[in-house]
């Protein structure tokens, strides 16, 4: 309330609701919730994508483990 409230206005949430800016609680309420949605859509997309990997080994690699297997 301290931070909404200035010298003429009562803030977000007054004792009088109807003389209050519900809207903009709301309106933060929604803006909150639809940034952790989009975190959220991220690791969906993460872990989406983890699972598809398929390791691929190079030949580089390959090379170093037949090396380390004919000594």
């Amino acid at each position: 309330m301290k931070i909404s409230t200035r010298e003429d206005f009562p803030g977000w949430i007054p004792g009088n609701l109807s003389k209050g800016h519900l809207d903009r609680f709301y309106f933060l309420l929604a803006g909150l919730i639809a940034a952790d949605f989009v975190v959220y859509l991220d690791f969906v997309v993460y872990l989406v994508c983890a699972k598809w990997y398929k390791y691929i080994k190079s030949e580089a690699s390959f090379s170093e483990s037949m090396v380390g297997e004919e000594v």
